[in-house]
């Protein structure tokens, strides 16, 4: 039971850095592609910062 326990945790901190990985991943992408979304769909242009 002990055993089950610690492997239980184990995968959730395994789960939480694999969901705080696919976040930023997702943070990333949104970020380069949104003014182009927002041009197109609603007409409005902003300016990228790097």
């Amino acid at each position: 039971m002990r055993k089950l326990s610690a492997d239980q945790k184990e995968i959730h901190q395994e789960l939480g850095g694999l969901s705080g990985t696919v976040g930023y991943t997702l943070e990333d992408r949104a970020y380069l592609t949104l003014p182009q979304l927002l041009k197109q769909d609603f007409g409005q242009k902003f300016p990228m910062r790097r």
